[in-house]
């Protein structure tokens, strides 16, 4: 599991906000979408809302694998009970330095089952980085590769931070950003609706960064809370992403800029019968004028 430290494009439509016009009515949008108290609600207790509401739903799908909504929790819940097991209680620091795979996504609702505080960390960062955000961080554990265990472990009511973001590190020495189960909670809720317009419908395609927020909580945990699936990529390629668009059916692609000119210029090398932009999305003018802006 690790070891304890003692020692932006969409294939159905843009990542920003389309047009109003074109925007789904609010009573399509909001469809399965789980609600226990309100946003403040944590982000694992909506996601184990989803998971009972939809527990043959597949959660993730990614090259050669697929887990449902009811697997992904349990093995969220294995994964919580190996933490204890290990000495991990709710508000201690947990690491994560995984890529987009399966495992990152069940260390990290494992952990938020726990109570405990996560800091997931780039896995491509130079031991000299990590090494350095590992000193500052302190975590109880550094977990880099999740065990296939399985339990039920339901959330409990947790005071303690929800993650731990650091910076790029651009201007200084990353640093990291304390958010609360609020703030994590309100944030995936504004990119449900009205960033997003995601339903359950929806197929996702991960393939940011999950170690940043906008990977993190765009591409990952508002269409779990949603219960959409989520496609895993751990790198971009426009020959990857194009294939991952074609063969999971994906409907949205949170991307960057960079990320559309490579798949505008891949669509223009295959003579525009790419899926890029598919038939209920924005016209590749309407991309192209992201891209240059």
């Amino acid at each position: 599991m690790g070891h304890r430290r003692d020692g932006q494009a969409v294939a159905g439509r843009l990542h920003a906000a389309p047009p109003r016009a074109a925007r789904r009515p609010r009573a399509a949008r909001s469809q399965g979408l789980p609600s226990v108290s309100g946003v403040a609600d944590p982000v694992v207790a909506r996601f184990e809302v989803t998971a009972r509401r939809r527990p043959e739903k597949v959660a993730l799908r990614w090259d050669g694998g697929a887990l449902t909504y009811r697997q992904l929790d349990r093995r969220a819940g294995g994964f919580a009970r190996a933490l204890h097991h290990g000495g991990v209680r709710a508000g201690d620091r947990v690491a994560l330095v995984i890529g987009n795979r399966a495992e990152f996504v069940v260390a990290l609702l494992g952990a938020l089952k726990l109570g405990a505080t996560v800091a997931p960390l780039d896995p491509r960062l130079i031991d000299e980085e990590r090494t350095r955000i590992i000193d500052d961080l302190a975590p109880a554990v550094v977990v880099h590769d999740v065990a296939a265990d399985e339990c039920d472990w339901p959330s409990p009511s947790s005071d303690a931070p929800a993650l731990i973001l650091y910076t790029s590190g651009s201007t200084g020495a990353p640093k990291g950003a304390v958010l609360s189960q609020h703030a994590v909670a309100a944030g995936v809720a504004s990119w449900i609706d009205p960033v997003m317009a995601l339903t359950a419908d929806d197929v996702v395609l991960a393939v940011l960064p999950l170690s940043h927020s906008y990977g993190l909580n765009g591409a990952l945990l508002a269409p779990l809370v949603t219960g959409a699936t989520v496609g895993l990529l751990e790198r971009f390629s426009p020959e990857a992403v194009l294939g991952s668009i074609r063969d999971l059916g994906v409907s949205v692609f949170p991307g960057v800029a960079t990320m559309f000119r490579r798949l505008l210029d891949a669509d223009a090398g295959l003579g525009g019968t790419s899926p890029v932009i598919p038939r209920t999305g924005p016209t590749p003018s309407a991309v192209r004028s992201l891209v240059s802006s």
